[in-house]
């Protein structure tokens, strides 16, 4: 437990601005992660509306992207963030991590931009605000991946 206190620590402790982007990356996927596995329901509600969810199995998918929210993503956002400190960003893990990230970003906004797009889950429900806000999270989860990723092939030269 000491090193992912620690880890979460670091995240508060930026030394550039890329590396700002990774801690403010990693920030948020603590908060979303602990919100989405701790109130499914009402986060799911507050993003979707209620109207065209299914409360057991939305429920229990949404808590396992919670979790995945609150331990792996931010464990990748770290090492990446650590590499980027450390001038190691071209080496294959922190590369890998964010093909992994930017991937991740595209398949979520893959997901959610057409329920966005089309009015919501159901007619009688819009996509709230803060549905627009998770898409445009994700689009910067890939635009900063993207610009890690060239920026390391430029290094390796």
């Amino acid at each position: 437990m000491q090193g992912g206190v620690a880890g979460v620590f670091n995240l508060l402790n930026p030394r550039s601005l890329n590396s700002a982007v990774y801690s403010f990356m990693g920030l948020n996927f603590l908060l979303a992660g602990f919100s989405y596995a701790a109130a499914p329901e009402q986060t799911l509600a507050a993003i979707f509306g209620t109207a065209g969810l299914n409360r057991g199995v939305d429920t229990l998918v949404w808590k396992l992207i919670g979790v995945s929210m609150l331990t792996l993503l931010p464990a990748a956002v770290h090492t990446v963030k650590e590499a980027i400190e450390s001038g190691r960003l071209a080496l294959p893990k922190p590369r890998n991590l964010n093909w992994l990230l930017a991937t991740a970003g595209l398949g979520n906004i893959a997901a959610l931009y057409p329920i966005y797009a089309s009015g919501g889950l159901a007619p009688d429900d819009q996509p709230s605000p803060i549905f627009l806000a998770l898409i445009a999270n994700w689009g910067a989860v890939v635009g900063a991946s993207v610009m890690e990723i060239a920026i390391s092939w430029r290094a390796e030269r």
